[in-house]
């Protein structure tokens, strides 16, 4: 049993994990054989990228900054539900965790928000680094879900052109409204985009329009995140 001096201080980081929680939340998703090669590209990215942010976390980078890290880490109850809940990071000591559930669990059964779980640095499939503002690091898995929602991706970019050339400079993607989703698409993609709408640029000159020299201008092209292709 807790002494009362631990259990104010588990009241005292569960406060600060979980006012967090609701920056994440939207993100829960449950991978299952349907859609798990989908996110296994970004499952991969997370965890090849893991290690120097564990790193900085160990340094205490995080919490000079006032951020924090949450990963997510696959679950199991005896029913065979499977969830990837995200849970503030509270403790590392070598390959093992331990961390605080910060939203409502869906399905899964003997667990809720607000547990003190452990686990190992294999089990993580996700990490993201929150600040109290929203403002986010990381996050691929998160990401690839909102782009598989939302199936459309918008590449955006800003343009100059000059001396017959056009030079665009990349500038984030979106889905939605205005959900950002930077850092899923790799560079090839990117390059694919710019090289498509300069193409584009150029026919229009060949059909009689005019750009203004070395004035700024904002443009974008419609990636397909389902078929893996750009839309015409």
């Amino acid at each position: 049993m807790f002494s009362f001096v631990r259990k104010i201080l588990f009241v005292m980081i569960f406060a600060a994990v979980c006012s967090f929680a609701e920056l994440a939340k939207d993100n829960v998703v449950n991978v299952n054989r349907g859609n798990s090669d989908v996110f296994a590209p970004y499952i991969e990215m997370a965890k090849r990228t893991f290690p120097e942010v564990k790193k900085k976390y160990l340094a205490g980078v995080y919490q000079k900054e006032n951020r924090q890290l949450q990963v997510q880490v696959q679950l199991s109850d005896k029913q065979g539900h499977n969830e990837l809940p995200f849970v503030g990071v509270t403790k590392c000591q070598g390959d093992l965790f331990e961390g605080i559930i910060t939203n409502e669990i869906r399905k899964l059964q003997g667990y809720a928000r607000g547990d003190r779980i452990s686990f190992k640095q294999q089990d993580i499939k996700n990490w993201v680094v929150l600040d109290e503002k929203g403002n986010e690091e990381g996050n691929y898995v998160g990401k690839a879900v909102d782009a598989y929602h939302y199936e459309k991706v918008g590449v955006f970019f800003e343009v100059v052109y000059s001396k017959g050339e056009f030079k665009l400079k990349y500038l984030y993607s979106l889905v939605g409204q205005d959900v950002n989703v930077d850092g899923i698409l790799s560079a090839e993609v990117i390059d694919q985009a710019k090289k498509l709408l300069v193409d584009g640029f150029k026919k229009r000159i060949g059909e009689g329009t005019t750009y203004e020299e070395n004035k700024p201008f904002y443009t974008y092209h419609v990636y397909d995140f389902i078929n893996q292709k750009f839309v015409d």
